[in-house]
């Protein structure tokens, strides 16, 4: 079984001030910490949570925690992955000292554990990273990315086996209202051993029926304010060009009827 652990660390403002706080409390116990934590005592003192031996961790029980030091936004954002999370029914584990050791990470720190490994369970973890590029002289852009280890991964698939499958079906979401629609959707759909993607970047309409024709699937299904209000969604047939309104309720069956 998989489980998602997940946290925040905020943004560069939130972790400065944590940063503070969090050596304050250490100072009295710097002689007791390993050789290791007093390295990073001065230079990445946030690493020190990552600690696994037992004496720190006792000592870590009391420290203070980083949402304490989240700016309102930081809380907002983090709000907003959680309600994402509940939508999907994709179950978490808050984990209020789960960080990442580069300065470059932003906001969303996460990691995934197996219960098939033992003590050594983390199978994957990664973070949001949104100065990263703006850093390397580039344009501000929004990033996220993980790192799995390849041994633990496929000691934790035993016998599974798994095949990458075409898209077909391409959700065109409009609007912020319609995003949980969207979300839940298309996790509906996967379950059904559907293949579905949907827009994460708030495109136009053009853009992402644009898209959705690249990628060479079977059919668009359109959700927005109008689609929203009416429980009809709009469902695109790419071979035919012809659309239908189909109801809400009713589109996962009809597109599991439906021969791809």
């Amino acid at each position: 079984e998989l489980q998602l652990n997940i946290n925040s660390i905020g943004s560069p403002e939130c972790r400065k001030n944590y940063r503070i706080a969090l050596q304050e409390f250490l100072k009295p116990h710097f002689s007791n910490l390993s050789e290791t934590s007093q390295k990073r005592f001065n230079n990445n003192p946030l690493r020190i949570l990552d600690t696994k031996a037992p004496h720190e961790i006792n000592i870590l029980n009391d420290a203070p925690i980083i949402s304490n030091y989240w700016t309102d936004e930081d809380e907002t954002h983090f709000k907003k992955v959680i309600e994402y999370l509940d939508i999907l029914e994709i179950k978490y584990q808050l984990m209020p000292r789960l960080v990442r050791g580069l300065d470059y990470y932003t906001r969303t720190t996460f990691e995934i554990t197996s219960s098939n490994l033992g003590a050594q369970d983390a199978i994957c973890g990664g973070g949001r990273y949104d100065g990263l590029v703006e850093m390397l002289g580039g344009k501000p852009t929004p990033g996220i990315g993980f790192a799995a280890g390849m041994e633990r991964l496929l000691l934790a698939m035993k016998n599974n086996q798994s095949k990458k499958n075409k898209v077909q079906i391409y959700i065109v979401g409009l609007g912020d209202n319609a995003r949980g629609t969207v979300i839940k959707l298309a996790e509906e759909l996967r379950q059904q051993n559907i293949a579905t993607e949907f827009d994460v970047l708030r495109r136009s309409l053009k853009a992402q029926l644009r898209e959705a024709n690249k990628m060479g699937v079977s059919y668009a299904i359109i959700i927005g304010d109008k689609e929203l209000e009416s429980n009809q969604l709009e469902l695109k047939n790419f071979s035919t060009g012809n659309q239908q309104k189909i109801e809400l309720n009713k589109i996962v069956d009809h597109m599991n009827s439906l021969s791809f």
